[in-house]
């Protein structure tokens, strides 16, 4: 029987966040707001984002805000590939954001702060009968060899109900340093997944050849329904500004810092409004910073 739609009544949008992405995560709020309708809420592990980003009317979540975490070094999190245990932190509270919501009856789409919605996805998701939908991606190898492609955890969507719940309780409790070897490990290892496609050469987003209709599949023992997205619509891999206007969602890869993102929107000529700096640094001294 197909599973209720997704629509802005129903579906919570959100992304988290530290201090070190304010700026892209005001601009990321203000697409959501332009392509969907939806007020999305902003995840901030740390009181400067919250203060900032709140001042300024968006919608924030602070229940998460930690201030032991350092910006700076790695301790807490050996095994993480991130930088510092206030990145490791921030990502880790993707899935207990999301089985908060989840417990509330919402649908929620998550989505990176530099995954800019270029159009609305929820006419795409409501194309797909799913518990969970994703970005294609490339990582972890594993998964790209067993399967033909690996989940995103950049932009996903979740349908409220058990098998969702289930799935994203299981992600907190074997969350290790990485959201997206966590996620992908678990579907890979302890669900039995089969697809009904196995795409190939598709990491460009060129409608020409491209990936441009989702892709099923389910757990033969749990039931859970899955539906990997278009990537020429929901990009990540090989974006070029020809390929921006038919996105819907553009996440291109780019380095880690705030500054290099915003440089890869730019050369894309992708427009950001973003916040001037100096609000940024008013919260900063307002707000008491962690140590380290």
């Amino acid at each position: 029987m197909p599973k209720s739609d997704f629509d802005r009544a129903n579906t919570t949008v959100f992304t988290v966040i530290n201090r070190q992405y304010t700026r892209i995560a005001a601009a990321w709020a203000t697409s959501v707001r332009s392509a969907s309708g939806i007020d999305p809420t902003i995840v901030c592990s740390d009181q400067e984002s919250h203060t900032f980003l709140s001042d300024r009317g968006f919608s924030c979540d602070g229940a998460y805000m930690a201030s032991e975490y350092s910006y700076w070094k790695k301790s807490v999190w050996q095994n993480s590939g991130f930088k510092s245990d206030s990145a490791t932190h921030t990502i880790s509270l993707k899935f207990p954001a999301a089985l908060k919501y989840l417990n509330l009856g919402r649908n929620i789409i998550f989505s990176d702060a530099d995954a800019i919605w270029l159009s609305d996805p929820l006419p795409e998701l409501n194309l797909c009968d799913f518990d969970i939908a994703f970005q294609p991606g490339s990582f972890p190898r594993e998964s790209k060899e067993a399967w033909g492609f690996s989940i995103c955890t950049g932009f996903f969507a979740l349908r409220a109900g058990e098998p969702a719940r289930r799935l994203c309780s299981e992600a907190v409790e074997n969350f290790s340093g990485d959201d997206q070897i966590c996620l992908n490990g678990l579907l890979l290892n302890q669900y039995d997944v089969r697809w009904n496609e196995k795409p190939q050469g598709w990491e460009h987003c060129n409608l020409h050849n491209g990936w441009l209709a989702p892709i099923g599949g389910s757990c033969r023992h749990s039931g859970l329904q899955l539906a990997a997205l278009p990537h020429a619509k929901f990009q990540r891999h090989g974006t070029t500004r020809a390929c921006v206007k038919h996105a819907v969602i553009c996440h291109p890869n780019s380095p880690k810092s705030e500054a290099k993102k915003l440089k890869v929107f730019k050369d894309l000529s992708i427009p950001l409004d973003l916040p001037k700096r100096r609000g940024l640094l008013d919260a900063f001294r307002n707000a008491r910073l962690p140590s380290g």
